[in-house]
């Protein structure tokens, strides 16, 4: 899920320089992004009932959310850098082909050499997320939802977030 969350973002700023291109400009995403503002909606799985809803806005309650939300997004030409709460960076591609919807390719790991001459590298399937780049510099990213067991309320979820950046100067 991690993953998942990280190639969201990557798609977003993706999605940003494409449009820049389109334009003849610089991507509205590019350079360092680093958030803000989480908002979260967890649903129970049978019925889609919102159990909880929570905006966080604090690097404390950022830690205390799973590791797959990007904590800080950095993009470069078609290149993007994901790094979230724990740490850990991703790097990928991204690239927007329709307004809204940003497409983010993770990197694979180096392969070793094909011993079939002809047969292409592997890639990762481009992912879609939805964005968003609001009036005041904010960057709006909405995350792939992620299921798990509440083991609380012992009932199967889905988490929902939506998280707001701001671009470091």
């Amino acid at each position: 899920m991690f993953i998942k969350r990280i190639l969201a973002l990557l798609i977003v700023l993706v999605a940003g320089y494409g449009i820049a291109n389109a334009q003849g400009g610089r991507p509205p995403v590019a350079g360092t992004w680093e958030v803000v503002k989480i908002e979260t909606r967890l649903f129970s799985q049978e019925d889609n009932q919102l159990l909880e809803k929570k905006t966080l806005t604090k690097a404390e309650e950022f830690k205390n959310l799973t590791g797959f939300v990007p904590m800080k997004i950095s993009v470069e030409g078609e290149n993007c850098m994901i790094t979230n709460a724990s740490g850990f960076t991703e790097t990928g591609k991204y690239k927007i082909e329709e307004k809204g919807v940003l497409l983010y390719q993770k990197a694979l790991p180096p392969m070793p050499q094909n011993v079939m001459p002809g047969i292409p590298s592997p890639e990762a399937p481009y992912l879609p997320y939805r964005y968003k780049v609001q009036s005041g510099g904010t960057l709006l990213l909405e995350l792939p939802g992620a299921s798990f067991m509440d083991t609380a309320r012992s009932v199967p979820v889905v988490l929902e977030c939506t998280c707001y950046y701001k671009k470091k100067q």
